[in-house]
C-alpha cells in the first residue's frame, strides 16, 4: 500500500518534530535559533515562534522568515520553551537550551494519507503505539519518523468478517467483529505473532472494546450492555446495564479516571465503573459518537466530521482548541492519545491519519 502525503504547507496538522544539529556551537550564549521546515525541505514561512524563558521572567514572539528561518538573543535562562503555531495551530512545543548557540532545524511531519485506504477505528498503546483498524480488516501501526510516514502491517481479519473496534494494552492487540455466527473476538500477540479467535457471544453483535491487562470489557449494542471477561480463558458476565435506548458503539478505558466510558448513537456518553455499580451519564445531544478518547483535562468525542469535547471537572461542553477547528472534512472514524500525552486522529473518507497534536 503506498503513502501519500498532502503538500500544503499552510494548514499543516502535525506536530512531531526532530531537532538537528547544524552547525557547530558558537561563542555566543542565551540565544536561540533555526528554522522551521515541512518534511525537511519546504520552508515555512509566517509561522509565530514564541520563546518563554523557564520561570515566566521573559516571552519573546517572532515570526519566521521566507525561509523558514527564526533568531533569537538576550534570552535571560538557559532553557526556555519554545513554541510554533501556524494559522492558529500549534504545530510544536519543546524545552531547548540557549547556550549551545546551535541552530536547531525544525521538522514537522505532514498528515498520513493513505491510497485506497480506509480507517474503521483507531487505538493508541504505550507499548505498541498508534494503531489502525481499516475497512477491510487490515491492522497497522502508524508511525513516523525523519525519513517520513510508515505503515506497518501487525494483521489481518477475514473478509468474511466486519471489524467493528480495536483495543491494546502491552504486547495484546485486539478486534471485535461481527458475522452471520455472530460476535467473534481476533487477538494478536505481538511477541508470538500469531492470532486467534473467540465466538464471544452467538447471533449477538457487539462494537466497543477496552483491555485492561488480561481483561476484556465489550459493548453489545442492542442490548445496551458492557459485558466483562476476566481473561482470555474465562465466561463473560454482565458488568453494566445501560436500559433502554438507542444502539451502543464506542468504549475506552479511561486510565486517569479509572473507569470505562461508552458511548451511544445518540450522543450520550456513560461513565461505567470498573467494579460494577451505578452508572453516571456525562453528556446528551452530542449526535452519533464514533470514538471516544481520555486526555489529563477533557474527555473528547468523534461525532461525524467533528471532534467535540466536555471538560472532566463538570462534564460541559467546551470549545475544541483551534488545532480542531479546522479538520480534513471527512468522517472522524477514531481518535486517541498516545503515551506522550499527544492527540491523534483518522479521517475515514479521506484514508488520513493525522498526529501527533498538541492540545492546548
Amino acid at each position: 500500500m503506498r503513502l501519500r502525503m498532502r503538500s500544503s504547507s499552510s494548514n499543516l496538522r502535525a506536530a512531531a518534530a526532530v531537532l538537528v544539529a547544524l552547525t557547530a556551537p558558537s561563542a555566543f550564549a542565551q540565544q536561540v535559533s533555526g528554522k522551521v521546515t515541512a518534511d525537511g525541505s519546504q520552508p515555512i514561512p509566517g509561522a509565530i515562534v514564541k520563546v518563554q524563558a523557564k520561570g515566566g521572567v521573559q516571552t519573546v514572539v517572532s515570526n519566521t522568515a521566507d525561509d523558514g528561518s527564526f533568531s533569537f538573543t538576550g534570552i535571560k535562562t538557559d532553557q526556555a520553551l519554545l513554541s510554533v503555531e501556524k494559522n492558529g495551530q500549534l504545530l510544536f512545543r519543546s524545552i531547548v537550551s540557549t547556550k549551545t548557540g546551535v541552530p536547531l532545524t525544525i521538522n514537522l511531519q505532514k498528515p498520513f494519507q493513505l491510497a485506497d485506504w480506509h480507517p474503521a477505528d483507531m487505538t493508541a498503546d504505550p507499548a505498541q503505539g498508534v494503531l489502525v483498524v481499516d475497512r477491510t480488516g487490515g491492522v497497522s501501526r502508524i508511525r513516523g519518523d525523519t525519513q517520513g510516514p510508515h505503515q506497518d502491517v501487525l494483521f489481518r481479519i477475514p473478509s468474511s468478517y466486519a471489524v467493528s473496534s480495536l483495543a491494546a494494552d502491552g504486547g495484546i492487540v485486539v478486534v471485535t467483529t461481527n458475522s452471520a455466527i455472530g460476535c467473534t473476538l481476533f487477538r494478536f500477540t505481538v511477541a508470538s505473532g500469531t492470532t486467534d479467535q473467540k465466538v464471544l457471544s452467538p447471533g449477538n453483535t457487539c462494537s466497543g472494546i477496552a483491555l485492561l491487562g488480561a481483561s476484556m470489557n465489550v459493548v453489545f449494542s442492542k442490548q445496551r450492555e458492557v459485558r466483562h471477561w476476566d481473561d482470555w480463558n474465562s465466561s463473560g458476565r454482565v458488568l453494566a446495564g445501560l436500559g433502554s435506548g438507542a444502539a451502543l458503539g464506542a468504549l475506552i478505558f479511561d486510565r486517569q479516571g479509572s473507569r470505562l466510558l461508552a458511548a451511544d448513537t445518540d450522543g450520550h456518553v456513560y461513565a461505567v465503573p470498573l467494579a460494577g455499580g451505578k452508572t453516571a451519564q456525562l453528556t446528551s445531544g452530542a449526535g452519533w459518537i464514533g470514538s471516544l478518547a481520555a486526555g489529563p483535562n477533557h474527555i473528547l468525542m468523534a461525532s461525524g466530521k467533528k471532534i467535540l469535547m466536555i471538560s472532566r471537572a463538570d462534564n460541559r461542553g467546551e470549545n475544541p482548541p483551534s488545532v480542531l477547528q479546522s479538520l480534513t472534512g471527512g468522517t472522524i472514524a477514531g481518535i486517541a492519545f498516545d503515551a506522550a500525552g499527544n492527540f491523534w486522529y483518522a479521517d475515514y473518507d479521506h484514508g488520513e491519519v493525522t498526529g501527533p497534536l498538541i492540545l492546548k
